[in-house]
């Protein structure tokens, strides 16, 4: 595939995250939908159009469950990774508005630098470093013009 292409599947990303704040800010005003319905919505519908996705490319779905440490770690990141991750940004929404939320989310791989720099004791780089630095001062900035 060439660089066009992947230009324009983050800009397509981009773009249609954005879009999603925006709806899910009229879900929750107009028609009074709860943060859970709506997580449990995106993530099944998702989960659906990925498995039609996977059947039409003829790929073997059920392959990751036979091996007992794989399907663990699937399940595992299945909660903790992508529910605790999507029920989070869908509150943001609820509670606080779209630009906040997608903030937060992509202070997630900060988040990783701290967490395996506490718990592996993996200091991180000074890239790494400066990144969480001054992506901390940014939310701060941001917090501090919100209030």
């Amino acid at each position: 595939m060439s660089k066009k292409w992947y230009v324009g599947m983050a800009a397509g990303g981009a773009l249609f995250w954005g879009i999603n704040g925006i709806l899910s800010n009229i879900l929750f005003e107009r028609i009074n939908v709860s943060p859970d319905w709506l997580t449990t919505a995106r993530l099944f519908i998702s989960g659906i159009v990925l498995l039609i996705y996977s059947l039409l490319r003829r790929q073997n779905i059920f392959k990751i469950w036979r091996s007992p440490k794989n399907a663990g770690i699937l399940l595992s990141f299945s909660l903790i990774g992508i529910y605790f991750a999507q029920s989070n940004f869908v509150r943001t929404l609820y509670y606080g508005n779209a630009a906040v939320a997608t903030v937060l989310q992509y202070m997630a791989p900060a988040l990783i630098v701290i967490f395996l720099a506490i718990f592996r004791q993996t200091w991180p780089r000074r890239q790494e470093v400066i990144a969480v630095v001054l992506s901390l001062v940014g939310i701060v900035l941001l917090v501090r013009m919100v209030i």
